[in-house]
């Protein structure tokens, strides 16, 4: 008896592992991803089908079980709802094609991208202010307060 609640045990912890976003990016993109399209007032089927991607797909972004878009599908999700590309590009994790662009043409460059990790939050508070970067606020509490816009439905045809 004793042995099969072990197995139970274990199965129950490998289901709950393998329900668990990715990594944290994962999940806070999808999180937004499906506050943003439930403010738009899009399906899933509506979005995936104006940005080009099957609407499983969008599921599986939603709930941080999918594998991050492409830098081009990242820039149609933002295009349609609206968003600004650069700040869903970094809340996916992943790094602007152009940023990749420069880090292979300059050394220096790529030294300052290595570097960043490793500076203190007053550091890169300069680094900000240098390059006049205004503060850009993400809290958990803003993905969940979804600010309101017109619903939208596609054109049937």
């Amino acid at each position: 008896m004793l042995g099969m609640l072990a197995n139970i045990t274990v199965d129950v912890k490998e289901a709950l592992l393998k329900s668990q976003p990715r990594d944290l990016a994962s999940a806070r993109f999808g999180t937004r991803l499906r506050a943003l399209r439930l403010a738009a007032g899009y399906s899933q089927r509506e979005l995936a089908d104006a940005v080009r991607i099957d609407f499983t797909y969008l599921s599986k972004l939603e709930n941080g079980r999918g594998q991050v878009p492409s830098n081009a599908t990242i820039k149609r999700l933002a295009g349609v709802l609206k968003e600004n590309p650069e700040e869903f590009t970094a809340l996916a994790g992943k790094v602007p094609t152009a940023i990749n662009d420069l880090a292979g043409r300059d050394v220096r460059f790529a030294s300052l991208i290595n570097a960043l990790p490793n500076l203190t939050s007053q550091q890169l508070s300069q680094v900000y202010a240098a390059a006049a970067i205004d503060e850009i606020a993400l809290p958990a509490d803003e993905v969940l307060a979804v600010r309101r816009r017109p619903r939208h439905r596609a054109a049937r045809g």
